[in-house]
Formats: C-alpha cells, sequence, structure tokens
C-alpha cells in the first residue's frame, strides 16, 4: 500500500494480506453469503480432510492409546519445549489414536482441561492462556514459566498455525486450503468483500488459543449456558434415537369377543338375527335412520359416517316394545303442541310426535282419540304467530285432508288448536303471552305496602318486555328510588354465581 500512503510511513506498516473473504452465491436479485476468515489465534481445530483419512499414528501399537496421562506424555515429549495449546494437543490425540478426546476419554475422565488439572504431578495446565506443559520439563527451569515468555518461545510453533483458515457457512465450519480461496473469483459463487490486515500487527499472547479473550463476562455466562442446554439437549436427542420401547402381548390376555356379542344379543332377541341402525335425537325422540346392513362389514366406520358420539339401535327390525317403527328420513317426526278443549270446557294439553308424512286426516283421527273430543263434532286449527307476536287461527279443511305435515310446511314446535263445536260460547285458549316472574329485593331499605314477604314479589309480565320495563315494574313493586340504577341478576340454584342482566 506504499504508494497510495503518505512517504513518511514506515515500510512495515505498509504491507497489508488478506485477512476474511466475504463470498456470495446466486444471482444478483437474490442468494447466500459466507465466509473465509483466516484463524489469527489459533481457535479453530484446523484439520484438512486428507489428514482425517490418514488414520492413527502409533498410539495403538505402543499402547498408550489406552491411558489418557501416558498418551499425552507422550505427545507432549516429541514436541518442542514439551508443550502445546489444548486445541493444538485435541488434534495430536486424534492423529495419534484415530479418535477424539471427546469420543475415547470424556465418559470416563471428563473434559481434557480437567483432566490436565486433575493430573498436576504430571503436566502444569495454564487456563488463562490454554497451554499444557509436561511437569518435568517446567521443574528442571529455575521458576515456574512465566506466561509471557513460554508464550512469546512459541510464536514459531503459531507461524504456521496463522494461515489457517476456516469456511464459516451458517451453523457449520469446515477447514479450507489457501488454494481454494482462488476459486472464488468466478462464476455463479464469487467474492463479493476482501478483508486486509495490516501485516505488522501482532496479537497479544494471551489472545492465542484462548476463546475467552476480552469477551465480556455476561456473553460469557450466556454461552456457558446455552452450551449446556445445547449438550442436555444432545443427550436427550442421543437417548430417544438409541431407545427401543418393547411391548410383550401374550396371547392368553387375549379374547375373542365376536361370540360373546352374539350371545349377548341373543339373549336379547330369540334368535340371533337383528339389524343395526344409526340412531339421532330429535326434538320427537329418538328416530332411526340409515340400516347397516351385512354388506357394509369390511366398510370403515369414518366412510359410513359414524364418529364418536353416534348411536347406533339394534332391534329385530319389526317392533319396538311391541309396537310398529317407522324409520328413514321419510318418517322423520315433528313434535307438535296440541291444545284442545273439550265439551265441557277444560283445556288438555300434550305434544305428541307425528311424522311428517301423516296427513291432516290422520291428524285429526289421532287428536279425536287422545284429547278425547268425537270427530264428527271437532274443528282442528294451526296456530299462526304473526308480525308482532299476535296469533291467527287457520282452520285445517277438508281440502287439507290430503295434504301431509311436510307439504303444509310444519315444523318441530307449531301448535294445533282442537275444539269441540258444541262450544261456541267458549273462548278459546290461545297460548299464554305472558309469564309470572319470582323477584327478590336485595336493596336495603325498601318499602312495601303489602304483608307478603318484604323480600320476595311475583311480577306479571309479558313475554315480549325488555329488561328495563322489568326493572322499572320491580322498582314499582318495591317503592324504590326511580332516580338510581338497580341491577337484575338471573338467579339459578346450581350456580353459585348469579348472572347479570
Amino acid at each position: 500500500m506504499a504508494p497510495y500512503c503518505h512517504t513518511d510511513m514506515k515500510p512495515e506498516e505498509t504491507v497489508y494480506e488478506l485477512f476474511s473473504v466475504l463470498i456470495h452465491s446466486g444471482c444478483s436479485s437474490g442468494g447466500h453469503y459466507h465466509a473465509y476468515i483466516r484463524d489469527v489465534d489459533c481457535l479453530g481445530k484446523w484439520q484438512t480432510h486428507d489428514e482425517e483419512l490418514k488414520g492413527p499414528k502409533c498410539g495403538k501399537e505402543n499402547g498408550v492409546g489406552q491411558d489418557p496421562a501416558a498418551l499425552i506424555k507422550a505427545i507432549l515429549e516429541e514436541t518442542k519445549d514439551h508443550c502445546l495449546p489444548v486445541e493444538f494437543l485435541s488434534a495430536e490425540i486424534l492423529n495419534w489414536i484415530g479418535s477424539s478426546w471427546q469420543k475415547k476419554f470424556k465418559s470416563t475422565y471428563g473434559t481434557i482441561g480437567k483432566f490436565l488439572q486433575k493430573r498436576n504431578d504430571l503436566f502444569l495446565y495454564n487456563a488463562s492462556i490454554n497451554m499444557v506443559y509436561l511437569k518435568d520439563e517446567a521443574n528442571n527451569s529455575d521458576c515456574t514459566p512465566d506466561c509471557s515468555m513460554t508464550a512469546a518461545n512459541s510464536m514459531a510453533g503459531f507461524e504456521s498455525a496463522n494461515s489457517n483458515w476456516f469456511d464459516f457457512n451458517d451453523s457449520k465450519v469446515v477447514p479450507i486450503l489457501p488454494k481454494d480461496i482462488e476459486k472464488q473469483f468466478a462464476g455463479k459463487e464469487s467474492a463479493y468483500m476482501l478483508f486486509y490486515r495490516r501485516k505488522s500487527l501482532v496479537r497479544p499472547a494471551d489472545a492465542k488459543s484462548n476463546l475467552k479473550y476480552l469477551i465480556p463476562e455476561k456473553l460469557l455466562k450466556l454461552a456457558e449456558e446455552e452450551n449446556l442446554e445445547l449438550e442436555k439437549w444432545r443427550e436427550n436427542y442421543e437417548i430417544s434415537l438409541n431407545t427401543i420401547n418393547l411391548q410383550v402381548h401374550l396371547g392368553n390376555n387375549y379374547r375373542y369377543l365376536k361370540e360373546n356379542i352374539y350371545k349377548l344379543c341373543s339373549e336379547i332377541y330369540s334368535s340371533q338375527e337383528f339389524i343395526l341402525h344409526i340412531a339421532r335425537e330429535v326434538p320427537a325422540g329418538l328416530h332411526l335412520y340409515e340400516v347397516l346392513p351385512e354388506s357394509l362389514n369390511l366398510t370403515s366406520l369414518k366412510d359410513l359416517g359414524i364418529l364418536e358420539g353416534t348411536r347406533i339401535f339394534v332391534w329385530d327390525g319389526k317392533q319396538v316394545g311391541g309396537a310398529e317403527f317407522a324409520i328413514g328420513a321419510t318418517y322423520e317426526p315433528v313434535l307438535l303442541n296440541i291444545s284442545a278443549v273439550l265439551e265441557n270446557g277444560e283445556t288438555v294439553e300434550f305434544s305428541q310426535g307425528f311424522p311428517k308424512v301423516t296427513t291432516v286426516s290422520e291428524l285429526k283421527h289421532i287428536i279425536s282419540s287422545l284429547a278425547p273430543l268425537p270427530l264428527d263434532e271437532m274443528d282442528v286449527s294451526r296456530v299462526d304467530v304473526q308480525v308482532g307476536g299476535e296469533t291467527k287461527l287457520s282452520p285445517l279443511e277438508e281440502c287439507h285432508d290430503l295434504c301431509t305435515l311436510c307439504e303444509l310446511g310444519f315444523i318441530d314446535g307449531d301448535n294445533i288448536f282442537a275444539k269441540s263445536i258444541k262450544c261456541e260460547n267458549i273462548q278459546r285458549r290461545e297460548p299464554s303471552t305472558k309469564m309470572t316472574i319470582l323477584v327478590h329485593n336485595c336493596c336495603q331499605g325498601f318499602i312495601l305496602e303489602s304483608n307478603t314477604d318484604p323480600q320476595l314479589a311475583k311480577l306479571t309480565v309479558d313475554l315480549d318486555s325488555t329488561i328495563e320495563q322489568l326493572k322499572s315494574l320491580a322498582a314499582s313493586k318495591f317503592n324504590l328510588d326511580s332516580i338510581q340504577s338497580y341491577i337484575l341478576r338471573k338467579y339459578i340454584k346450581t350456580q353459585s354465581k348469579k348472572t347479570s342482566m
């Protein structure tokens, strides 16, 4: 960079070397980024694919592969100055025995750092710079090794390590060779940005192989917690991945229930010939719909529309309780409310379900027998509710006798009024449009003019009355101040909390 700098700068300050390459793969409208970064602090475990294929060095042959202390001692004895960063020591262990410390020794001896601290009779472990020394060599020196001196003496060994490159691609980090960088300057995957650093810059000795260098304690704690959580998750994953659930089903614990079902049905019916129907609850009661013949025995319940809660009715297909029973959607019953005025003026009210194919003539015969009223002396009308709540009688004449309830549009809850023609002077009793409500006064200072229970009062109101009208009527009944506001709550015995209105 000298041609582009001031002339008074030193030559060593103008030389820069490549430090990182940001790479883009894809097209101009989108793609993916990853980066090549040089490991200037020797933090990574650099090992090419070719080195991985070399296999163990000689650890298994000389017997040290089974003893981690002897293995580490042998590695340090062959190393210059008999010291190594722990990261390099881990790489040498893999090179010697063909297996990493984590796979070979961690389950028995713990992490490599804890093992080195425990075996302080053989090794001297400096956690601040993450270095391990052979104890004999350390004792032969005049004093305890100085961190800065030992780090400086071993700087020569780091020169080659400083040229190690890694590819950071999302959560995957792999080592690469410098020649791989030359391949990223053309094509769909090419260098996007280059980063350089001054070659004369020297990293502090404490930064070498020290993953915690200048990192705040708070961030280190967070990373440690995440690593512990990830390690726990990994252990649980390994357990679940290698767990086999074995269930033993003994034959003598099972019985063939089909014969028992037939036996139970045979006790109910004299023969085993019974029919299954899908039953549904309607306002008029239980009604049978689709039949389930034997031809559908191999059909799944889902395809038949049988879901959770579906009712299946088992019978002989002829009678229920000695009476014939109409089945199918055609004979679905309609619930009608019947009000009949007899010859003596007495009113009889009842509800009855009628098949929707019932004709008006058949309906009149049934009402005549149930009321009872003479058929020839009975008028039958339909009670229609008009707009505004008023009711109107629509007589069912002889012209309607052949019409069915379905054709006339009868639905569940419709009202039928019947009377004797001899009761012309007796007014018909129309369906009531009023109701009586029992009101409990919980307000203090209430005053009642009557001698009844001072806290209870019966109020008769129209069915279409509003809550505001009911409040006003209750306040007037209890002589309460109409200016104040009051709350009505619906009282239900089975509920501890009353619903406000």
